[in-house]
Protein backbone atom coordinates (compact mmCIF):
# COMPACT_ATOMS: atom_id res chain seq x y z
CA UNK A 1 0.00 0.00 0.00
CA UNK A 2 1.46 3.25 -1.17
CA UNK A 3 0.74 5.78 2.03
CA UNK A 4 1.35 9.64 1.27
CA UNK A 5 3.71 10.72 4.42
CA UNK A 6 4.32 14.19 5.26
CA UNK A 7 8.10 14.81 5.93
CA UNK A 8 8.51 18.65 5.64
CA UNK A 9 7.32 21.36 8.07
CA UNK A 10 7.62 24.86 7.26
CA UNK A 11 7.33 27.88 8.71
CA UNK A 12 4.46 30.20 6.72
CA UNK A 13 3.33 33.42 7.90
CA UNK A 14 -0.42 33.71 9.31
CA UNK A 15 -1.46 36.44 6.64
CA UNK A 16 -0.47 33.51 4.45
CA UNK A 17 -3.02 31.39 5.58
CA UNK A 18 -6.79 31.05 4.88
CA UNK A 19 -9.27 28.75 7.01
CA UNK A 20 -11.16 26.93 5.34
CA UNK A 21 -14.74 28.64 4.20
CA UNK A 22 -17.30 25.93 4.89
CA UNK A 23 -15.16 24.45 8.13
CA UNK A 24 -18.23 22.24 10.16
CA UNK A 25 -17.00 23.00 13.45
CA UNK A 26 -17.28 25.37 15.75
CA UNK A 27 -14.24 25.55 18.14
CA UNK A 28 -14.59 29.14 19.99
CA UNK A 29 -14.35 26.78 23.28
CA UNK A 30 -11.00 24.99 22.01
CA UNK A 31 -9.87 28.43 20.75
CA UNK A 32 -10.08 29.71 24.73
CA UNK A 33 -8.27 26.65 26.04
CA UNK A 34 -5.46 26.67 23.47
CA UNK A 35 -4.79 30.22 24.25
CA UNK A 36 -3.81 29.72 27.68
CA UNK A 37 -2.05 26.16 26.94
CA UNK A 38 -0.06 27.25 24.07
CA UNK A 39 2.23 29.57 25.98
CA UNK A 40 2.78 26.86 28.60
CA UNK A 41 3.37 23.93 26.20
CA UNK A 42 4.60 25.29 22.76
CA UNK A 43 3.15 25.91 19.76
CA UNK A 44 4.10 22.03 18.72
CA UNK A 45 1.72 21.00 16.00
CA UNK A 46 1.87 21.98 12.73
CA UNK A 47 -1.51 23.06 10.88
CA UNK A 48 -2.36 21.54 7.90
CA UNK A 49 -2.80 23.38 4.50
CA UNK A 50 -3.57 22.71 0.99
CA UNK A 51 -1.37 24.09 -1.64
CA UNK A 52 -3.71 27.41 -1.85
CA UNK A 53 -2.83 27.89 1.87
CA UNK A 54 -6.17 26.69 2.76
CA UNK A 55 -6.47 24.98 6.32
CA UNK A 56 -7.46 21.14 5.92
CA UNK A 57 -6.71 20.81 9.65
CA UNK A 58 -6.01 23.15 12.17
CA UNK A 59 -8.76 25.91 12.41
CA UNK A 60 -8.49 26.22 16.36
CA UNK A 61 -4.68 26.35 16.58
CA UNK A 62 -4.61 28.84 14.15
CA UNK A 63 -7.29 31.23 15.58
CA UNK A 64 -5.25 30.86 18.82
CA UNK A 65 -2.05 31.71 17.22
CA UNK A 66 -3.80 35.06 15.88
CA UNK A 67 -5.22 35.98 18.98
CA UNK A 68 -1.80 35.34 20.60
CA UNK A 69 0.11 37.58 18.06
CA UNK A 70 1.89 35.39 16.70
CA UNK A 71 3.32 35.91 13.56
CA UNK A 72 4.29 32.85 12.13
CA UNK A 73 3.23 28.92 12.78
CA UNK A 74 4.48 25.95 11.48
CA UNK A 75 2.64 23.70 8.44
CA UNK A 76 2.69 20.67 6.40
CA UNK A 77 1.75 21.37 2.81
CA UNK A 78 -0.57 18.49 1.72
CA UNK A 79 0.16 16.91 -1.42
CA UNK A 80 -3.39 15.24 -1.57
CA UNK A 81 -6.41 16.30 -4.52
CA UNK A 82 -9.77 18.24 -2.88
CA UNK A 83 -11.37 15.30 -1.78
CA UNK A 84 -8.64 13.93 -0.04
CA UNK A 85 -8.54 16.96 1.76
CA UNK A 86 -12.30 16.60 2.30
CA UNK A 87 -11.88 13.91 3.80
CA UNK A 88 -9.31 14.09 5.64
CA UNK A 89 -10.60 17.40 7.03
CA UNK A 90 -14.18 15.53 8.47
CA UNK A 91 -12.53 12.06 9.43
CA UNK A 92 -10.39 13.96 11.51
CA UNK A 93 -12.52 15.11 13.71
CA UNK A 94 -14.65 12.93 14.22
CA UNK A 95 -12.25 9.91 14.63
CA UNK A 96 -10.80 11.98 17.47
CA UNK A 97 -14.43 11.58 19.12
CA UNK A 98 -13.96 7.73 19.31
CA UNK A 99 -10.65 7.71 22.07
CA UNK A 100 -11.62 7.58 25.79
CA UNK A 101 -10.21 8.16 28.65
CA UNK A 102 -8.64 5.84 31.24
CA UNK A 103 -9.70 7.73 34.36
CA UNK A 104 -7.38 6.49 36.65
CA UNK A 105 -4.62 6.81 35.02
CA UNK A 106 -5.18 10.39 33.87
CA UNK A 107 -6.43 11.44 37.22
CA UNK A 108 -2.46 10.02 38.39
CA UNK A 109 -1.23 12.30 35.42
CA UNK A 110 -3.18 14.92 36.50
CA UNK A 111 -2.53 14.74 39.83
CA UNK A 112 0.85 14.61 38.86
CA UNK A 113 1.21 17.80 37.35
CA UNK A 114 2.96 20.62 39.31
CA UNK A 115 2.74 23.73 36.61
CA UNK A 116 -0.17 26.26 37.47
CA UNK A 117 -2.64 26.24 34.88
CA UNK A 118 -6.67 26.75 35.16
CA UNK A 119 -8.08 23.19 33.34
CA UNK A 120 -11.66 23.35 34.76
CA UNK A 121 -12.64 24.52 30.81
CA UNK A 122 -11.39 20.68 29.82
CA UNK A 123 -13.90 18.94 31.62
CA UNK A 124 -11.15 16.89 32.87
CA UNK A 125 -12.17 14.46 35.61
CA UNK A 126 -11.63 14.76 39.51
CA UNK A 127 -11.40 12.76 42.33
CA UNK A 128 -13.97 12.84 43.97
CA UNK A 129 -13.83 9.99 46.80
CA UNK A 130 -17.31 10.68 48.27
CA UNK A 131 -18.62 8.68 45.15
CA UNK A 132 -16.49 5.96 45.66
CA UNK A 133 -18.05 2.90 47.22
CA UNK A 134 -15.04 0.78 48.52
CA UNK A 135 -12.51 1.50 50.73
CA UNK A 136 -9.24 0.86 49.18
CA UNK A 137 -7.39 0.08 52.31
CA UNK A 138 -8.59 -2.57 54.86
CA UNK A 139 -6.58 -3.77 57.86
CA UNK A 140 -5.70 -7.89 57.61
CA UNK A 141 -5.74 -9.50 61.36
CA UNK A 142 -2.26 -9.05 61.54
CA UNK A 143 -2.94 -5.15 61.26
CA UNK A 144 -1.06 -5.04 57.95
CA UNK A 145 -2.79 -3.06 55.10
CA UNK A 146 -4.35 -4.84 52.12
CA UNK A 147 -6.54 -4.03 49.28
CA UNK A 148 -9.93 -5.10 48.97
CA UNK A 149 -11.36 -6.77 46.27
CA UNK A 150 -12.35 -3.85 43.00
CA UNK A 151 -9.58 -1.52 44.78
CA UNK A 152 -6.62 -3.31 42.34
CA UNK A 153 -7.60 -0.19 39.65
CA UNK A 154 -6.43 2.44 41.65
CA UNK A 155 -3.00 4.01 41.78
CA UNK A 156 -0.81 3.52 45.11
CA UNK A 157 -1.28 7.52 44.91
CA UNK A 158 -4.79 7.60 44.76
CA UNK A 159 -4.74 4.64 47.95
CA UNK A 160 -2.87 6.75 49.79
CA UNK A 161 -5.16 10.03 49.05
CA UNK A 162 -8.40 7.98 49.88
CA UNK A 163 -6.69 6.39 52.62
CA UNK A 164 -5.81 10.15 53.91
CA UNK A 165 -9.15 11.25 52.86
CA UNK A 166 -11.14 8.59 55.24
CA UNK A 167 -8.54 9.11 57.85
CA UNK A 168 -9.76 13.35 57.93
CA UNK A 169 -13.60 12.29 57.76
CA UNK A 170 -13.27 9.80 60.56
CA UNK A 171 -11.41 13.07 62.67
CA UNK A 172 -14.82 15.04 61.36
CA UNK A 173 -17.24 12.43 62.89
CA UNK A 174 -15.35 12.22 65.94
CA UNK A 175 -15.43 16.04 66.12
CA UNK A 176 -19.14 16.29 65.77
CA UNK A 177 -19.23 13.38 68.27
CA UNK A 178 -17.53 15.28 71.09
CA UNK A 179 -19.03 18.86 70.22
CA UNK A 180 -22.11 16.90 70.79
CA UNK A 181 -21.48 15.44 74.29
CA UNK A 182 -20.13 18.78 74.96
CA UNK A 183 -23.49 20.33 73.98
CA UNK A 184 -25.33 18.12 76.11
CA UNK A 185 -23.16 17.78 79.28
CA UNK A 186 -23.36 21.59 79.50
CA UNK A 187 -27.39 21.52 79.07
CA UNK A 188 -27.42 18.99 82.10
CA UNK A 189 -24.79 21.26 84.09
CA UNK A 190 -27.67 24.59 83.32
CA UNK A 191 -30.59 22.35 84.02
CA UNK A 192 -32.00 23.37 87.29
CA UNK A 193 -32.20 20.61 90.18
CA UNK A 194 -35.49 19.32 90.69
CA UNK A 195 -36.07 19.00 94.56
CA UNK A 196 -38.42 15.66 95.36
CA UNK A 197 -40.93 16.38 97.53
CA UNK A 198 -42.12 14.26 100.42
CA UNK A 199 -45.22 13.76 102.80
CA UNK A 200 -45.53 12.15 105.86
CA UNK A 201 -48.37 9.53 105.60
CA UNK A 202 -49.73 8.33 109.24
CA UNK A 203 -51.62 4.73 109.65
CA UNK A 204 -54.81 5.65 110.98
CA UNK A 205 -54.38 2.10 112.75
CA UNK A 206 -51.26 0.87 113.90
CA UNK A 207 -49.82 4.59 113.90
CA UNK A 208 -46.98 3.76 111.66
CA UNK A 209 -45.27 6.39 110.38
CA UNK A 210 -43.56 6.54 106.71
CA UNK A 211 -42.64 9.50 104.06
CA UNK A 212 -43.88 8.98 100.63
CA UNK A 213 -42.67 10.92 97.36
CA UNK A 214 -44.80 13.52 95.82
CA UNK A 215 -44.59 12.09 92.30
CA UNK A 216 -46.18 8.43 94.18
CA UNK A 217 -49.48 10.14 95.87
CA UNK A 218 -52.20 8.28 94.63
CA UNK A 219 -55.70 9.94 94.64
CA UNK A 220 -58.63 7.82 95.59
Amino acid sequence: MNINVSKEIIMREVSSIKPYVRNPRKNEKTVEQLVKIIPVVGFNQPILIDKNGVIVKGHARFTAALRLGMQEVPCIISQADDEQNKLDRITDNKISELSEWVNDELLHELDSLNIDIDLDGLGLPKIDFEELEFNPMEMDDNGAETPENGSEGLSEDLKAKYKEFMRKQEEQRQAQVEKQLEKAEAHVAEAPVQKRQYFKVVCEKCGHEMFVRADEVIEI
